[in-house]
């Protein structure tokens, strides 16, 4: 069967999520905050195919934990794999290190890449 117009018209934008996860000491977020929006986000962006970026506060509660650490979330927008698989080949070892040398202990850093398989919208 031939796919439904309506998601055909999303096939030519499928692109790569590339979620980082970070969980920073609580005394340390605002700090972090301010470096992630003004300094880190704004170099990433500049890399080719990275479109654009949301930072997410996750509620500690939500995740069953009360260790007063701060959880935030950033999902990069990236127009293709082959963008993503070059950042992460040429650059992302500088751009990790930057906040290690600046925030050392004081957070850790996981990532998950994801593959947008159909997209959907809300009846207009």
């Amino acid at each position: 069967l031939p796919w439904p117009s309506s998601v055909t018209r999303f096939l030519h934008i499928m692109v790569v999520i590339y979620e980082v996860n970070i969980d920073v000491d609580a005394d340390t977020e605002q700090a972090f905050l301010e470096w992630l929006s003004d300094k880190h986000i704004q170099d990433m962006l500049a890399f080719q195919g990275f479109q654009d970026a949301a930072i997410y506060k996750r509620l500690a509660s939500d995740e069953g934990r009360d260790d007063g650490r701060s959880l935030l979330t950033v999902q990069y927008r990236v127009a293709s794999r082959e963008d993503l698989d070059a950042y992460i080949r040429d650059h992302a070892a500088k751009m990790r290190g930057e906040g290690l040398e600046l925030f050392g202990e004081r957070f850790s850093a996981s990532r998950r890449i994801l593959h947008e398989q159909q997209v959907f919208s809300a009846a207009t």
